[in-house]
């Protein structure tokens, strides 16, 4: 028994080592299937950059995304957040019929509101647009409206792409989900080089082409790995009706603080030709950076935060977060050093070709700089982020985001006066600042709170 007793612990800390193997084994796939995605990207923008520069027609690319991009990422986002913590609380409560059940009666859901969302685009064109061309001419705008239209059906493909990743994620299929979106990059490169005499037209259709390309593929991959799933209706599941409760303070948070983007677009276009593009290109290199790195420990993470939630396991989930916060720590600040000390030579060998000139070097270098400030502070708040959804903290996150959309609104407007474009950089590094102290905060107090009531009952 002396042995047995022995043994039994070493077990257990064998099979957690296991574990934290392969957790960092998928986080490195992510990673790695994130920076070809990124590479991809990246290539399409220098593609851009030399065919178009900082034009108008760079300018209404950018402009006719920034509402139907905003709608898919918060759309997608929600229905994804609510359905993998969901998702291990209905395998662990009725296993995995009743969790395929659960699966498919949100995948009905989400088609059927990306179809009402998609389709409303078409009347609320001119409602939304002026949010992001105030400074457009009318040449200028008739072409962002053209644009506008043709990506319209990349509002439902986006946020499909979401929510099928999702669902693979949850079976721990994290690569095709990671890989897939390089299909979305290559398909605009392509389309240009195919028929470069459309201009902007083309890379907008090989966008939305590609976009259709990813979600088969992912269609695809969950056929192979046996997790496709056929939307239907089970008579609303218990867990389909709280994910539905969840649903909207999700979508209101995640409403309220992606806004924070197009408010940043909307203070850019009223600045002249050209700030609207600059701002962009200034994020081109950091936003993969967040994306290699938060993404691809947040993907890795949530669903073992759900299933942690979902067992009540509130020690060891504790022990594990702060374990992650060392390590993003650890990665993001020197790579936040690399990239402010060589700012100014990565975008001159990226962008300076074509209609990219050295003056357009010097400013996108100086915002690049500012936007890499917030790398630390995004990463730690969007792990954070992840716990708390697998908590089910959204109406706190929700206040904390219409407090930092605040912020932003009145950041943005004051320092663009006083700065220009780069004050808009500032505000961003200031949102992602405070959004990072309040998760903390927040994060603190719930688990106290767990950990108490934890410890009573035991």
């Amino acid at each position: 028994m002396a042995v047995q007793s022995r043994a039994l612990p070493i077990s257990g800390r064998l099979g957690r080592l296991g574990n934290h193997r392969q957790l960092l084994l998928n986080i490195a796939v992510v990673a790695l299937c994130s920076v070809g995605v990124k590479i991809a990207g990246m290539l399409r923008d220098v593609v851009l950059a030399s065919e178009f520069g900082t034009s108008d027609a760079a300018d209404a690319f950018i402009a006719a995304w920034a509402i139907p991009q905003f709608l898919a990422i918060i759309v997608g986002n929600a229905f994804a957040g609510v359905i993998i913590p969901l998702q291990a609380e209905a395998h662990g409560q009725g296993g995995e019929r009743h969790s395929r059940r659960f699966l498919s009666e949100m995948l009905l859901i989400s088609i059927a509101g990306l179809i009402v969302v998609t389709l409303a685009m078409i009347p609320l064109r001119d409602t939304f647009l002026p949010l992001v061309t105030s400074n457009f001419g009318p040449a200028k705008l008739g072409q962002t409206r053209e644009l506008w239209m043709i990506m319209l059906p990349a509002i439902f493909l986006f946020a499909m792409s979401t929510i099928w990743s999702a669902m693979l994620n949850t079976g721990d299929r994290f690569g095709l989900a990671a890989m897939s979106p390089v299909l979305v990059p290559v398909a605009t490169i392509g389309a240009l080089w195919i028929y470069p005499q459309g201009g902007i037209t083309s890379p907008t259709v090989g966008f939305v082409l590609g976009s259709f390309a990813q979600v088969v593929f992912l269609v695809i991959g969950l056929h192979r790995h046996q997790l496709d799933i056929v939307p239907s209706w089970h008579g609303g599941l218990l867990e389909t009706r709280m994910a539905l409760r969840q649903f909207v303070p999700y979508l209101a948070n995640g409403i309220v603080f992606g806004g924070v983007g197009v408010v940043d677009q909307a203070m850019a276009a009223t600045l002249g030709q050209g700030s609207l593009a600059i701002l962009s290109y200034g994020n081109k290199l950091v936003l993969p950076v967040l994306a290699i790195g938060s993404a691809a420990l947040a993907t890795v993470v949530y669903p073992r935060f759900s299933r942690l939630v979902a067992d009540r396991e509130w020690v060891r989930l504790h022990q594990q977060v702060k374990g992650y916060l060392a390590m993003v720590l650890l990665a993001t600040i020197p790579v936040t050093i690399l990239i402010i000390a060589l700012s100014t030579v990565i975008v001159r060998v990226l962008f300076e070709h074509g209609e990219f000139n050295p003056s357009d070097t010097r400013d996108v270098a100086e915002l690049q700089m500012i936007f890499a400030l917030m790398i630390p502070a995004y990463t730690l708040s969007q792990l954070l982020s992840r716990v708390l959804n697998a908590m089910r903290a959204t109406r706190y996150l929700l206040i904390g985001s219409i407090v930092i959309f605040t912020f932003n609104i009145v950041a943005d407007y004051l320092f663009k006066e006083w700065f220009g474009i780069t004050g808009i950089a500032m505000a961003t590094v200031g949102n992602y600042t405070l959004a990072l102290v309040f998760n903390f905060y927040l994060f603190r107090r719930l688990m106290t709170a767990r950990l108490s009531a934890a410890t009573g009952s035991r």
